[in-house]
Formats: structure tokens, C-alpha cells, sequence
């Protein structure tokens, strides 16, 4: 069983090793960064010499700091900081994020957010999703608040973006196609320190561009569902992934990743602690290498590649509390989702809570 198999003994920080992409049994590390290009510059940055590269990092995680290497060691093996949410303490991080959001300036949509739905912004169920995505820093989630209300207005424009996010009311066909894809999904297991599991696969990614900004809205909606378990609030999100690409074959950047990648890393009131990444094909390294250039610190600690087989990589993966029975036959694990009845559920219950008209800015407000 999963659960069996908490007790196994992690590995030194000293054990892991930063990879060259010839390396097929090691792993390696890095992380995501608040990028923003034009779509016109997207082809020729791929085609471009990645400024940060392995030895870089290798030479980064050399001089990183001991309460850095801690903190990273936490995220990695799943040893959550426990937060001790008293009423009292909650309401006094309210308060100084209420304090933050008056120093920021440039907020129009948050301010835009709050006219028409004040009742919902101000509600401290929705205010927690941000302090706790931040550990309860409360200035970084007031920058994240006032971060996701102009990016939701911009995904969802105004229409609907002061209301849930449902797929009866908000996706378009594109939208619907891209779901239906299963690129990315939150899967119905939990990894051994309860944090939900994210399952991304590139080769189901709906990368036409006509759909570029389905996928974005996609992981905006499954994301949010997935925040609706209090337990996922407070402790965050693994990613799992891979690129089901056969090796050798070249690939592309599928383009609406640099704005998933930043949404969720500073936009989304979500923790993401780890990516675990099944890297199959001789392109990733450039691909990686790019991303990496873009990547903060933080996550470029926290990102894991496994260049194995399935077998060698479902071992490295128990060391962090994630096991065979949690993912899915495309990662060379054993769950048995039927994501299609998944979809049909939620479709349901959208139109039981809903109705079918979700025009009505009252939902929310």
C-alpha cells in the first residue's frame, strides 16, 4: 500500500545530483519565473542559447544557504509547516493584507473586482486562499490578489470574470475540446503529506492556436476545483508530468506553458511545492535549459527530472511520498481514473447549483 511506504528514509541533500542529459539515471532541479513575452518573440526564444544552463546551476545549488537547502529539503519530502490558524491570528493577517493592498498601486481590476463583488473579495474564506498560498505572508498575498484579478479580467474578460468558473457557463468548444484532451488534471489521490497531485502530459496539450488560451482557462478551472478541498489550501499542490513524446523526436514549447507555469507559480492562490518531470526525449535538455533562464530560485530547487524508465523513476518518486497507485498508466502508475465520468460530474453539479443561464453577476456578488 501507498501509505505503507511513508517510513522510507530520504536521501541526503548531498545525494542529488544535477544532470547531463546523457545521465539517464540522475535528477535534477530548478524552477519557474514571472515571464512575459509577446507571441511573436516565443519561436525565436526557443531557437535562442538558453542563458542559464546545468553547470550554472550546479554552481547555484553549491552556494545556496542552509535555511535554503532546509526549506527546499521540506518541500521536496512533503514535511509541511504547520500553521496554527486561530481566529485571532487570522484576523490580524486580514487586517495586514487589507493594510498591504492599500500601499499597492496600479490595482484597477482588483478595485474594479471589489465594486462589483465586494461581498465575495472581502469574504475571508477568499482572502485565506491567498494568505495561505503565501504562508500567510501577507504582503506577497496581497500582490498575488491584486496579480490574479488582473489576469482573471484579462483570461475571462469582464462578463465573466467576477463569477465562478464553470465549464457550462464559461468554455467555449475550444475550451470544452482541451478538457476533454486531459493535458491536465487534477487527479482524485493525494501524495503522502496530502497535497493534491496535478497530472501534466504533454502530448494530450491542445497546442493549435486557436486553442492556446483554452489551455490556460483549463488549468485555471481545475485548480480552482481542486481548491474547494481546505486541505489542498493549506497544503498545496505537486505537479506530476511528463511529455509522452517518443524520444529522439523534436518538439516545440507547447506555447500557452510560460503563461500556465506563471500563473500558477504567482498568480493562482495555490502552493505549488514540487514538479516531478518524465523527461524522455534528447529536446528537453533545450527546452529545460530555457526554462530555466526564466525560473526563480525558489522553484528551480524544487523541480525534479527523471530520465528513466518507468520503473527506475516510480522508485526515485516513493523517495518523496509519491507512489505507483497515485498516478495514472501514461506515468507508469496503476490508478484507474475515469476522467470522462469525472467531467460528466462536474457538468452536473454546475447545472443542479447553477441553472443554465450563468450570465447573472449575482452568483458571486
Amino acid at each position: 500500500s501507498a501509505q505503507q511506504n511513508n517510513n522510507t528514509i530520504r536521501p541526503q541533500w548531498t545525494d542529488f545530483r544535477v544532470t547531463s542529459h546523457t545521465n539517464r539515471n540522475s535528477t535534477a532541479t530548478y524552477r519557474i519565473g514571472n515571464c512575459t513575452m509577446a507571441d511573436e518573440d516565443k519561436d525565436a526564444w526557443y531557437h535562442q542559447k538558453p542563458n542559464f544552463n546545468y553547470n550554472e546551476l550546479r554552481k547555484e545549488l553549491e552556494n545556496l544557504s542552509q535555511g535554503e537547502r532546509e526549506s527546499a529539503v521540506r518541500d521536496l519530502f512533503g514535511e509541511l509547516e504547520q500553521i496554527n490558524e486561530t481566529p485571532e491570528f487570522i484576523r490580524e493577517k486580514i487586517e495586514e493584507m487589507d493594510a498591504e493592498m492599500h500601499l499597492l498601486d496600479e490595482k484597477e481590476a482588483y478595485e474594479l473586482a471589489l465594486f462589483v463583488c465586494s461581498d465575495y473579495v472581502e469574504d475571508e474564506a477568499f482572502l485565506l486562499l491567498f494568505l495561505r498560498a503565501e504562508n500567510f505572508d501577507s504582503a506577497k498575498a496581497a500582490r498575488r490578489m491584486v496579480r490574479y484579478w488582473d489576469r482573471k479580467l484579462s483570461i475571462f474578460g469582464t462578463e465573466k470574470a467576477f463569477r465562478p468558473i464553470t465549464i457550462v457557463g464559461d468554455f467555449s468548444a475550444e475550451d470544452q475540446t482541451a478538457l476533454a484532451g486531459g493535458g491536465l488534471r487534477i487527479l482524485p489521490t493525494r501524495d503522502s503529506s496530502n497535497r493534491a497531485i496535478m497530472f501534466a502530459y504533454r502530448l494530450y496539450f491542445d497546442n493549435r492556436p486557436t486553442h492556446e488560451e483554452s489551455m490556460i482557462r483549463l488549468c485555471w478551472y481545475i485548480v480552482h476545483k481542486a481548491l474547494t478541498d481546505e486541505n489542498v489550501q493549506r497544503n498545496g499542490l505537486v505537479i506530476v508530468g511528463g511529455n509522452g513524446i517518443a524520444a529522439g523526436s523534436p518538439q516545440k514549447l507547447p506555447s500557452p506553458i510560460m503563461d500556465i507555469i506563471t500563473d500558477l507559480a504567482y498568480v493562482l492562490p495555490v502552493k505549488v511545492a514540487v514538479v516531478h518531470w518524465y523527461s524522455t526525449n534528447r529536446w528537453v535538455k533545450l527546452i529545460w535549459e530555457h526554462l530555466m533562464s526564466i525560473m526563480g530560485k525558489h522553484y528551480r530547487m524544487r523541480v525534479q527530472q527523471y530520465h528513466g524508465t518507468f520503473e527506475q523513476n516510480l522508485n526515485q518518486l516513493g523517495l518523496f511520498g509519491i507512489y505507483p497507485d497515485m498516478l495514472p498508466p501514461e506515468l507508469g502508475g496503476t490508478l484507474n481514473f475515469n476522467y470522462q465520468a469525472w467531467i460528466e460530474t462536474q457538468v452536473a453539479q454546475e447545472l443542479q447549483i447553477f441553472g443554465h443561464d450563468l450570465s447573472l453577476g449575482h452568483l458571486w456578488c
